[in-house]
């Protein structure tokens, strides 16, 4: 087990081969990013870039703009084909669930690989590793948190933040 992650938990943490998906597409290889050669020498499971099968695949391009009208044969083919995200270098496929949500919130179907929409998704959050101590707005008890100073005045504890939305 390697050093950092017994320091950073206090020892209760699994072994880094144990992780059930590459350093790369988990959130910590996103807010820690490290090369090749360092994610194995800690011992994580590294994927290697995949090639593209160019007549296999689709672009994205190939997915409908909008959700709204897809007729009963689209959503089937929608459902058997498989993209390719060009950021992230991997496959993808939308799901079912995927079209009856996006039909059901009126937003356009899923265009990328599912760690590079997550990625999106927290890349406006901030942190960089290192918690502060602040006060809650509504209680003024003391609670530890990621985001910027700026904010404070805002920043709820998790006891106060249940309580207003109960």
């Amino acid at each position: 087990m390697n050093t950092w992650n017994v320091q950073k938990s206090g020892g209760n943490v699994f072994r880094d081969h144990f992780a059930p998906n590459p350093y790369d597409e988990s959130l910590s290889g996103f807010r820690f990013p490290l090369d090749k050669k360092e994610q194995e020498s800690l011992g994580f499971y590294y994927a290697d870039k995949l090639e593209r099968k160019t007549g296999a695949m689709k672009s994205i391009r190939d997915i409908p703009e909008s959700s709204a009208d897809l007729s009963d044969g689209v959503k089937e083919d929608l459902l058997k084909t498989v993209f390719w995200d060009e950021d992230f270098e991997r496959p993808f496929k939308i799901g079912k669930k995927d079209i009856e949500i996006s039909q059901k919130l009126k937003i356009p179907l899923l265009y990328q690989y599912y760690i590079s929409r997550m990625q999106e998704n927290f890349s406006w959050m901030p942190f960089d590793g290192e918690l502060r101590e602040t006060t809650c707005a509504a209680s003024g008890q003391k609670i530890k948190t990621s985001w910027p100073a700026e904010y404070d005045g805002r920043i709820l504890s998790e006891e106060a933040y249940l309580k207003m939305i109960a």
